[in-house]
């Protein structure tokens, strides 16, 4: 029944009957009945309440306490029922509702003085919060759907890249394509991107661990151990089960060079070659150097010889497991040692583009000169049974040849896009792979010279190293 002000003289009042309240309204009585206050109508016919007299506010003692003690409370209820007030005049329209830091204001007031809060004070505050909620119920659901939508964007993105990538990058595309599906939701994203994942099923795995180009790869027949030789003549054993990595020596040769089934390895230093057995895991052998600088080693197929070539013109032949020189011959000058058939007999160097079949014994040509490259030959390798040898060159093409005539085995396999730089027969020798520049691996049958199935890709650079 008071207006207090911030540093103003209270004043009388005029309050409804529904404001003060039913439970109240007795108190009125009497206090109406002690001649304090007085009771009236409005023109709308409801009952109204007032203190009699403005000295009453300013000259009651008790009342003036009252008022100093709860002063807060009461300026700020009066802000309430003026908003309140418009807001119901205006015809609740949500503009005039409380915001920000008012509505928290009354909140606290809430919480602490409820049961003095008038029916209607509490709607107002009521619908304010419920507006309040609406609105930032409305905002995170915009939130979430921004999210969603970037979310939906970048898995798309992600996806697009993954295509992309596919065919030189197997393991980048897989990760992408697999950070994209955490990303879409709906349905429909996720049948397109799995329907458009091309990764060639034959992938089994992919292995990162060295930083150097790999220019040799042999495996063993169960796999459980695959050498790496790599552009710096650096040799690492895997472990085929755990990947695991391990150097073989502590620094680069001069030259590396592994038996088909990666048992035994060659390691050529300035003094010496070291043999190193991949069982035991150690150097079982070591071998004297004697003159010029190796400029090539090759195993025999069954691994108990190995052929070195001491420039200028010498070739010596070592028994592996006596540690003894078997025989020595000499050999063109101009020739590199390029590979050795399973026992020994026969050797291949490589001249440019040509290939000369020599007696392993005797050193002595054993057939015309292999001629048909337009370009140098980059590697060369007999079959496993020693009756073809084939060739992969920088013209593009790779070529088998009969190893004992020296002719042409087949037409020239050339559907490689750059530079043959890799060529290997499975152990059986019914498939012949080759990789190159193009960063494919091709699969060829032996026997008609055809492919036999689609390009093996996921190499982001060139296919160096190829083992069955």
């Amino acid at each position: 029944l008071v207006v207090v002000g911030q540093g103003a003289e209270p004043a009388r009042r005029l309050a409804t009957r529904r404001e003060i309240g039913e439970q109240a309204w007795p108190v009125v009585q009497k206090l109406a009945a002690s001649r304090l206050i007085i009771t009236d109508q409005n023109s709308h016919g409801h009952e109204t309440v007032e203190l009699v007299h403005e000295v009453l506010a300013r000259g009651w003692p008790r009342l003036q306490s009252w008022l100093e003690e709860d002063r807060a409370f009461q300026v700020w209820r009066q802000r309430l029922e003026a908003m309140a007030a418009q807001w119901q005049e205006i015809g609740q329209d949500v503009d005039a509702l409380l915001r920000g830091a008012p509505l928290a204001e009354a909140e606290r007031w809430l919480a602490a003085r409820s049961d003095e809060l008038s029916p209607t004070e509490h709607h107002f505050i009521a619908v304010s919060v419920a507006d309040r909620n609406r609105i930032l119920a409305q905002q995170e659901a915009r939130r979430q759907a921004a999210q969603r939508r970037a979310r939906v964007a970048l898995g798309r993105q992600l996806s697009a890249q993954a295509h992309l990538l596919a065919n030189s990058r197997v393991d980048l595309a897989l990760l992408l394509n697999l950070e994209a599906l955490q990303r879409l939701d709906a349905s429909q994203d996720r049948r397109r991107l799995l329907a458009g994942l091309v990764i060639d099923p034959r992938l089994l795995t992919f292995r990162h661990r060295l930083g150097a180009p790999i220019h040799y790869i042999h495996a063993g027949a169960s796999h459980q151990r695959v050498l790496l030789i790599t552009e710096r003549n650096e040799l690492w054993c895997m472990n085929g089960e755990d990947s695991g990595l391990q150097q073989v020596g502590a620094r680069p040769y001069f030259a590396v060079r592994s038996t088909p089934d990666g048992r035994r390895s060659a390691l050529v230093d300035p003094h010496e070659v070291l043999v190193w057995d991949a069982q035991a895991g150690a150097v079982v052998q070591s071998l004297p150097r004697h003159q010029g600088s190796a400029d090539g080693v090759c195993f025999s197929g069954d691994g108990r010889l190995l052929f070195m070539h001491e420039e200028p013109d010498a070739l010596l032949v070592w028994d592996v497991g006596a540690g003894l020189i078997r025989r020595a011959f000499s050999i063109p000058s101009e020739g590199s040692l390029a590979a050795v058939d399973q026992d020994g007999s026969r050797l291949a160097l490589t001249v440019q583009s040509t290939v000369l079949l020599l007696d392993g014994e005797t050193g002595q040509p054993l057939c015309a000169p292999l001629t048909g490259h337009a370009g140098p030959i980059h590697d060369c390798v007999f079959s496993p049974d020693g009756g073809l040898l084939a060739t992969a060159s920088f013209d593009g093409s790779a070529r088998l040849w009969n190893a004992v005539t020296g002719a042409l085995h087949r037409d020239p396999l050339v559907d490689h896009q750059g530079r043959v730089l890799r060529v290997v027969f499975s152990p059986d020798g019914d498939l012949l792979a080759t990789g190159g520049t193009d960063n494919r691996i091709l699969l060829w049958s032996t026997a008609t010279g055809k492919q036999v199935a689609p390009p093996l890709v996921g190499h982001s650079n060139w296919v160096r190293a190829l083992a069955f």
